[in-house]
Formats: structure tokens, C-alpha cells, sequence
């Protein structure tokens, strides 16, 4: 059975819960002596190859010695924001809209303008005293040949991709993962960054479950009555360099004995986060429905 690219509407969400908004902007801590922070504007925003741009806007929040629900980065969502995008011809208003499927549930976004392959956009928020600013491209879409299940211990089942890299320089990669009736939105896969210049000629690469902020109890693998969306971004040098920083401080900080305290790689020019363009193409795996049938090499169309 060939497995088709995913046609469907599925929300391609940025993958994570936003990590800036949520991490503790301090200049210091020493017990119960935090020296705070300005507020900054946080910027978590993406257009896909193909699909139309996505925005969230908040505020970074105090840091606070009490435990604090992932619910409460609503409560910092910037609601009346002016959010346009220039595809190089015109500018595009982004339109605000509450959606409780976005962790902050509000979201910038426009159906007129949808991602193309070697576009290049600028982003520009105003908010009161805040304004800024970014650029990303979108490279051209890189397609999976092929998925391979694989069975692992304890009735579990791995997934492993395989593709052809140009070899050409500056070729970077990005898997995201959705658990269908489990996940609201796309998440980032674990160790799913790729850089193109150390593939081989013959590449595999595994797809793991994505990441969690905060971590729960992670588990790579795929449980045998999962439905699997997959996003594969090619991606370029800038949503790289943020993307590699955000996994090494996601790992840090499933570590006590590690206090996480650095800044991750941005283009943002006058606030944090990032605003990325993914040269994506989706796919679905129905794992009882392969598994029941064998087929354990599903090729793509």
C-alpha cells in the first residue's frame, strides 16, 4: 500500500508550546532574589509552502516561584495587535481570531496570502511602544521516498523516513509529528533537525514522537492504534540556528542538575521568538491499518 501526501486540513501549529513566553526572563535568580525583567514582545509565527501564515503574539512572563499552569500564557496573548506580511508585492493585514486549538488561544493569520516555494516574506508587528520586524524564505519542498515501520520492545513501533539530499549546500531539514485525537497541533520531533552536509547517500532518519513544554514522561515510540501526521520542512540556514538552539535547551532543561539560563538564536528584530517558512510536505500513517495489512515499507506518493 502507498501512502499518500496529506491533502487534509491539518493544523499546522508550530509545534511546541511557545518556549520564549514561557521561560523565566531574568537577568539573575538566587533563591528567592529574582531580579525581573522588561517585558519583551514574543513572536512564534511560520508560513508553509502552500498554506497561509500563522501568528502568535504575547509577552514574556515574570518568573515566579510558584507553579504556574501552561494556561496561563493567555493571559499575555497580545490581542490587538497590527500584524501585515509582505510577499515582495504587497502587504497582507493579518486578521486577529481567538482558536482554542493555539496555546496562546489567539491567532494572526490571512487565507489571501498562501506560501510559496522560494518566496521570501517580512513580517511586521506593532503593538504600542513595541514594533518589530523579520524575514524568512520558504525552500523549495523536499518529498519522503519512503516510511519504514519498525517493531520495538513492549508492542511499540518506531517510524523511519527516507529521502534523497541534493548534497547541495545549505540544505537543512525539520520533522514535526501530530498524534491524531492526542495532539492539537504539530509538534517538534525529537532529534528531528537535520543538517543536509553530513547525510550519506543513502539517508534514514527517525522519526520520533515530538516534544512537550514542559516535558511530561517522553516516549519516542509509537503505540500500535496511532494515526501519525507528519510534517517534513525543508528549512532555511536562520529557522536552523533557531531550531538547533531550542533542542539543546529542551534537552537542559529535562536536567535538575542543569540550570537553563541562555538565549536562543532569533530573527527577531525587536522582540524574541521566530518567524519561519517551511517548504513542508504532510503526510499520514495509519499504523493499525499498515501493521494489520504488513505493510511495513510504505512508499510514498
Amino acid at each position: 500500500m502507498k501512502i499518500k501526501k496529506n491533502t487534509r486540513c491539518v493544523m499546522s501549529i508550530l509545534a511546541i508550546l511557545p518556549f520564549f513566553a514561557v521561560s523565566v526572563f531574568c537577568t539573575g535568580c538566587d533563591g528567592d532574589n529574582i531580579i525581573y525583567a522588561e517585558p519583551q514582545l514574543v513572536v512564534e509565527g511560520w508560513i508553509d509552502s502552500g498554506g497561509h501564515p500563522i501568528v502568535l503574539l504575547s509577552k514574556t512572563i515574570q518568573p515566579s516561584m510558584d507553579y504556574q499552569d501552561m494556561s496561563v500564557l493567555n493571559d499575555y496573548a497580545v490581542r490587538d495587535a497590527k500584524v501585515t506580511v509582505n510577499d515582495g508585492h504587497k502587504d497582507y493585514v493579518l486578521v486577529g481570531r481567538q482558536d482554542d486549538n493555539y496555546l496562546p488561544d489567539y491567532v494572526y493569520t490571512c487565507d489571501d496570502l498562501t506560501g510559496k516555494p522560494g518566496g521570501r516574506y517580512v513580517l511586521t508587528v506593532e503593538n504600542g511602544d513595541y514594533h518589530a520586524t523579520a524575514v524568512t524564505t520558504i525552500p523549495t519542498p523536499k518529498e519522503i521516498s519512503f516510511f519504514e515501520i519498525e517493531p520495538k520492545a513492549d508492542s511499540l513501533y518506531g517510524i523511519n523516513a527516507f529521502f534523497e539530499d541534493d548534497k547541495s549546500a545549505g540544505n537543512y531539514y525539520k520533522f514535526f509529528v501530530r498524534i491524531e485525537g492526542k495532539d492539537k497541533f504539530y509538534l517538534s520531533s525529537f532529534l528531528g533537525l537535520i543538517n543536509g552536509e553530513v547525510l550519506g547517500d543513502n539517508t534514514e532518519v527517525p522519526v520520533y514522537k515530538g516534544v512537550k513544554i514542559p516535558w511530561d514522561e517522553f516516549e519516542s515510540f509509537y503505540h500500535p492504534d496511532e494515526v501519525v501526521d507528519i510534517k517534513f520542512a525543508h528549512i532555511d540556514k536562520v529557522s536552523y540556528d533557531y531550531w538547533s538552539d531550542f533542542d539543546e535547551l529542551a534537552s537542559f532543561s529535562r536536567n535538575p542538575f542543569f540550570f537553563v539560563d541562555s538565549k536562543i538564536r532569533s530573527n527577531i528584530d525587536g522582540g524574541q521568538g521566530y518567524w519561519a517558512g517551511y517548504g513542508a510536505v504532510e503526510y499520514r500513517i495509519d499504523l493499525a491499518e499498515h501493521i494489520r495489512n504488513g505493510d511495513y515499507i510504505i512508499p510514498c506518493e
